[in-house]
């Protein structure tokens, strides 16, 4: 199973986004309803779910402040899902399996 990647700061988390799919969730540690959401994220892993190519990764909002501010999150669990550098979908609250994967594996839309 892949790992889900802790993003540390703004830098890392702009090569990550620049050019693949990535499922994002902004979380924090005393957050309860983030760990239930992390547990649905990882069951989606460990079931290689995912299409392939997509990463997962998650900001704890205490220690990113920067990207909380960035793009405006004032409740958690809030997940971004990213494709080549450009926000598709946003979700605030905890999200089921199926919504995830229908915001992570729909094709990309044509220009």
């Amino acid at each position: 199973m892949e790992e889900i990647i802790n993003v540390r700061n703004e830098t890392q988390f702009n090569r990550l986004v620049a050019h693949q799919t990535v499922l994002i969730q902004f979380w924090a540690k005393w957050c309860v309803p983030c760990r239930s959401q992390l547990a649905i994220i990882e069951s989606v892993q460990e079931d290689h779910l995912l299409s392939a190519g997509v990463l997962v990764a998650k900001v704890n909002v205490d220690e990113n402040p920067k990207l909380v501010t960035r793009f405006n999150i004032d409740t958690i669990p809030t997940i971004l899902v990213f494709r080549n550098g450009k926000m598709t979908k946003r979700f605030t609250g905890i999200q089921g399996a199926e919504t995830l994967l229908a915001a992570v594996n729909e094709p990309a839309l044509a220009k």
